[in-house]
């Protein structure tokens, strides 16, 4: 009996419940776009044609505005295409970067601070429903749910050095496949620190708070968590076309993967955190060291 649960169970997991059309709509054209937007850039990279990443930004403009007008239209539910904007926004400030060298590690927080603000933003309001009355706004509210969040990461202080275990191996993995070149000018402590912060919290974060809390969590209403962490995966790794590498995309995909999962198992975007900021701070730094 408990095998015929657990098969029950696993086949909940896979199906995908009976969607309404506006649903279908908020799921399948802004990963259309994104998808045709990130084929365009990866074409972009390759050829480096200043004229095909300005059509980079304007399919991605397109995407943000569709994600604005429909909901408003159409009265759908707007978590959904807040997730997929802000991937559009993501790109587009990344673009407005200078060239990814070691001296413009500087630019990154300019990119993902926005990003993260409007992020953490959503989800609050997802959590307390800002539609309220001026001077209404839960103060105490918010706090006490970023104190609970902070005693949680404190009780689970155990995922820190399981996650930087996992980033490690996986740097190195990594690092095999992109050969990349460090980002930090020297290695001296300033520069590590300076690197560790812009991993850490600002794209290790970033990302995660946008393509797992955001994305996944979201679409996962929808679709089931199997169909979720796929769809989320293969939106970041089509992210990283930019490096016009595709079996990098690809491996990019497989950890995307491994975030999902383990996000979806411990719902902790501390542990995905680490994780991920592990990978960036070692690739960018100590492998090519150790194996350039």
């Amino acid at each position: 009996m408990d095998g015929m649960e657990g098969n029950t169970a696993r086949m909940s997991r896979l199906r995908i419940p009976e969607l309404s059309r506006s649903e279908k709509v908020s799921l399948v054209v802004p990963f259309a776009v994104i998808l045709l937007a990130e084929f365009l850039f990866f074409d972009a990279s390759r050829s480096l044609s200043q004229p095909m990443f300005e059509h980079v930004i304007l399919v991605h403009a397109a995407n943000i505005v569709f994600c604005i007008v429909y909901p408003m239209v159409t009265k759908a539910d707007s978590g959904i295409f807040q997730a997929f904007s802000l991937i559009s926004l993501l790109r587009i400030l990344n673009i407005g970067m200078p060239s990814f060298t070691i001296y413009t590690l500087q630019w990154i927080p300019l990119i993902y601070i926005p990003v993260i603000l409007v992020a953490a933003f959503s989800l609050l309001d997802e959590k307390f429903d800002f539609s309220m009355e001026p001077g209404e706004f839960p103060y105490r509210a918010v706090l006490e749910h970023y104190w609970q969040g902070l005693k949680a990461g404190l009780r689970n202080w155990y995922f820190i050095p399981i996650g930087a275990g996992i980033g490690m191996a996986l740097s190195m993995t990594e690092y095999f496949v992109l050969r990349n070149q460090p980002m930090v000018p020297d290695y001296t402590m300033g520069s590590f620190v300076i690197l560790f912060i812009v991993m850490f919290l600002c794209i290790g974060l970033g990302e995660e708070m946008l393509f797992r809390s955001m994305l996944q969590g979201r679409v996962q209403t929808k679709i089931g968590p199997v169909a979720a962490v796929i769809m989320a995966s293969i939106l970041f790794g089509m992210m990283h076309s930019g490096y016009a590498n595709p079996v990098y995309m690809g491996y990019v995909f497989l950890v995307s993967l491994v975030f999902g999962y383990l996000y979806y198992r411990t719902n902790s975007l501390l542990l995905i955190t680490v994780v991920h900021g592990t990978i960036n701070f070692f690739l960018f730094s100590i492998m090519p060291y150790l194996f350039g």
